[in-house]
């Protein structure tokens, strides 16, 4: 279950696990030892040359906050990592609000990551709005810990955050226009100084139904493309990959949006180019139409062979959409494999490997495929 939250909450502004995010330099790590004192905890060797030094360590918020991003990095001793941010927390000064800040931002992230319950994510989201609120471009940048993420990327992730949190029921009820005002906040109307993710997801709110009253579940908006079109254009415009395939979507359809092949296949192209799952299946299968097997069959073989065994951990760790990409994918380059297309042998038994494949993926998109495939 962990997956899913890793994903909604531990966006940063840098596209990485916010926990990593911590130097490791051995200068720092000096005046690390013993922050630990009279923790019970047992810790690896590896963090030993953290563990000198405990006088100047126990009046070190920045220490305690770099000990505790070192740990959680290795997802150990979770109780004293909330411990330390939480004083990192209370007992920074004015100066120090950019460290009050990202010490604020992890603890939520840590409580939605790893909190087995309902109280812990509501303090996560507490911890969230106590980000969210602040005027981050006022927070004095501090010089001597540079590796801190600004104080304004952290307001617009922690928006963002609320936001989901809104959406999906992460702490709080769920609140489709509650989730709508944390993400136009944390969109800045589109512009680059403001979050792609809250502009993505501003989109996505549009292109589907969503409740008006968050007690009747009947009671329900209708899609509004155009308004979705809007959002995934400036998302994408300000380099979002899900929304870069989202709004190449809208251009095939013409739904929100005039319709246009040569926008699709450009924001699918650059979509696939930043890494998007789904991206990369729509595009193997528009190559695949127009027979240009050779691309397709690259794509999709990219696509089959991005995970060696699909366990459960791995099922449960993709999104939907990615998932059901990966199964056309293997479908796809076992059709390659089998009738012998593109740059592909004809390979009867692997063939039957990545079909066994794509339906342990999804089982349904093997169903849907064998009725609908036309080669």
């Amino acid at each position: 279950q962990s997956c899913p939250l890793v994903e909604l909450f531990c966006f940063s502004p840098r596209n990485r696990n916010f926990f990593f995010l911590a130097t490791t330099t051995m200068s720092a790590a000096d005046v690390l030892r013993d922050c630990l004192a009279g923790s019970e905890a047992a810790f690896p060797a590896t963090l030993e040359p953290l563990r000198s030094k405990a006088l100047e360590a126990r009046a070190h918020l920045y220490a305690r906050f770099q000990l505790a991003c070192q740990c959680a990095a290795q997802r150990i001793a979770d109780d004293f990592v909330k411990e330390q941010l939480r004083f990192v927390a209370d007992n920074a000064s004015a100066a120090q609000t950019e460290l009050r800040l990202n010490a604020l931002f992890s603890l939520g992230v840590l409580l939605f990551d790893r909190g087995d319950n309902d109280e812990a994510l509501r303090e996560g989201v507490a911890l969230m709005k106590a980000v969210a609120l602040f005027d981050g471009k006022q927070v004095r940048r501090m010089q001597a810990a540079a590796d801190l993420l600004p104080a304004q990327d952290l307001v617009l992730s922690a928006q963002f955050n609320i936001g989901r949190a809104y959406f999906d029921g992460f702490g709080v009820e769920i609140n489709h226009s509650e989730a709508e005002q944390w993400w136009t906040r944390a969109a800045h109307d589109g512009r680059k100084d403001g979050s792609s993710d809250a502009q993505y997801f501003l989109g996505k709110l549009h292109a589907t139904e969503r409740r008006i009253d968050p007690s009747n579940p009947l009671d329900l908006t209708k899609p509004n493309y155009a308004e979705a079109a809007s959002w995934y254009l400036a998302a994408a415009k300000n380099g979002n990959a899900d929304a870069m395939t989202a709004i190449a979507l809208l251009f095939k359809s013409g739904l929100g949006i005039k319709q246009s092949n040569d926008d699709c296949l450009k924001w699918l192209k650059k979509a696939v180019e930043n890494g998007e799952i789904s991206a990369q299946a729509h595009l193997m299968k528009h190559y695949f139409d127009i027979k240009l097997y050779n691309k397709a069959s690259e794509l999709a073989q990219r696509l089959a062979s991005a995970d060696p065994e699909v366990t459960e951990d791995v099922k449960q760790c993709l999104e939907t959409d990615d998932r059901q990409a990966r199964a056309e994918g293997c479908y796809y380059f076992a059709v390659c494999l089998e009738k012998g297309k593109g740059s592909c042998a004809v390979n009867p038994d692997a063939a039957v490997a990545f079909y066994k494949k794509a339906a342990q993926y999804d089982a349904g998109v093997v169903d849907h495929l064998r009725k609908t495939l036309r080669l």
